[in-house]
């Protein structure tokens, strides 16, 4: 058989190329007048250009919302849309990825929490939406819910927005904040609804067209001041006869700087119960809770014994589960309930604090807070891993795991605990006496709740 030309080339060391011999012109006897021009495929011994295969099968792009050809594109991104119906539907979410110039802005942010947390378009009290609200900093400065005074006052502020966000685009109402003109603007809106709704909703629109709610909401807003945390400071310095000038309490031994921290923490009008995100929570027992009902209970304990006039001294100084518990019952203060329940009053031992440690580091580092352990690490030699890996202590990194994991790993497995943590069932004195007894926690615990 005689050898191609790519072949001979080939044999020869010729470089190859397609300008080295003549094109190969075929008429086109379908069409008169129409030639093929075949660059050197016959003599490279090839398929001609009909005969080819394509080089993949037509798949023509699938709307999100997998009905539908998509047929027209995001004029920013070119993300595949089947009509712009299914676009204006998927903007709430596609804004956050979207390359369009100056989005997404604080606006998007707000509308995208308050139909996360508050679905419904009624005026009903949601924990929720409020611990998720305070949970951003930006959004509670740049639309006064730091200034709202309870929980009943967020829902109301929120229902506000929510209705503001039916009425006007999410550009418009950016424009009030970035002319810090926007409760004026609202302010209008509510009159202009006030005399066409009834019932709950009216009574919303009447709260926030009072005097003193719009005065407050008007101010500029301070960042890091929270309204309702500054009069809980307030009640406590009285409660605790502690003194006015903030230079001199802010002084105190750190036993009494803790105390008076709980007793802010626990006379706000809401989020008034330590999370794993507190250190009191570790510190009064609140770590032990499995219930809400336990940490109420727990918090309605320590309110008591405060009512008693108890002197901050004293309290101070019976920081621990077996001095505290004697204290409040020397003040007749019942916690016989919460002790048969298996709920301390005070942090765990020092044997017994790694599970509940865990927990707090876990969930400062999918909070999205800023933490002073997420800073890089300074090491010794021979624990150079570590320097990158601050989110996490020593102890938990080599007992639970997090040793030796890549970046990816690490947060596979940060979210994995998280949801352990998150389950009915869950029980952290289990898991805690399955890690002194040094058990393998895949086989002794996971197991059993998954």
């Amino acid at each position: 058989m005689e050898p191609t030309h790519i072949e001979i080339k080939r044999m020869m060391a010729f470089s190859h190329n397609s300008v080295d011999d003549g094109f190969l012109i075929t008429p086109d006897h379908e069409k008169p007048g129409s030639v093929t021009i075949n660059f050197l495929r016959e003599k490279e011994g090839l398929e001609s250009i009909e005969a080819m295969p394509p080089l993949e099968a037509y798949r023509p792009s699938a709307c999100f919302c997998k009905y539908r050809t998509a047929l027209f594109r995001c004029a920013a991104c070119y993300k595949a849309y089947c009509g712009i119906t299914c676009q204006k539907r998927d903007w709430k979410f596609h804004v956050f990825t979207c390359r369009i110039q100056g989005r997404p802005n604080s606006v998007d942010y707000l509308r995208f929490a308050l139909r996360r947390y508050a679905p419904t378009n009624k005026q009903v009290p949601n924990t929720i939406l409020v611990k998720q609200l305070f949970a951003d900093d930006d959004l509670c400065y740049t639309f006064g819910f730091s200034k709202c005074l309870s929980n009943a006052e967020v829902n109301h502020l929120a229902y506000v927005f929510k209705q503001a966000l039916h009425r006007y685009s999410s550009k418009a109402i950016q424009e009030w904040v970035d002319s810090q003109c926007l409760h004026q603007h609202l302010h209008q809106f509510v009159l202009w609804q006030y005399t066409r709704c009834e019932g709950q909703t009216n009574h919303t629109f009447q709260w926030y067209l009072e005097e003193g709610t719009l005065n407050r909401f008007q101010e500029p807003s301070v960042n890091g001041s929270y309204l309702h945390q500054q009069y809980s400071l307030l009640f406590t310095k009285t409660m605790l006869a502690l003194p006015q000038p903030v230079a001199e309490w802010q002084k105190l031994p750190l036993k009494q700087a803790i105390v008076v921290q709980l007793y802010a923490k626990l006379f706000q009008a809401f989020n008034n119960i330590p999370t794993p995100l507190d250190q009191e929570w570790l510190a009064f027992g609140f770590c032990h809770c499995r219930t809400d009902l336990q940490r109420q209970q727990l918090r309605t304990a320590y309110l008591q014994l405060i009512a008693t006039q108890v002197p901050l001294e004293q309290i101070a100084s019976c920081l621990g589960p077996q001095e505290l518990t004697r204290l409040m019952e020397s003040k007749n203060v019942d916690v016989s309930a919460l002790l048969a329940e298996g709920v301390s009053l005070g942090p765990p031992g020092q044997h017994e604090v790694a599970t509940y440690r865990l927990v707090a580091e876990v969930h400062h580092a999918l909070s999205g807070r800023f933490c002073p352990r997420f800073r890089r690490r300074e090491c010794s030699r021979g624990l150079e891993f570590f320097k990158n890996e601050s989110n996490i202590s020593i102890e938990s990194e080599i007992l639970f795991g997090f040793h030796g994991t890549e970046a990816w790993e690490r947060w596979q497995l940060l979210n994995f605990y998280a949801y352990l943590f998150s389950l009915p069932a869950f029980d952290i004195r289990e898991m805690q006496a399955a890690t002194e007894k040094r058990w393998s926690l895949d086989q002794a615990f996971v197991p059993t709740r998954i």
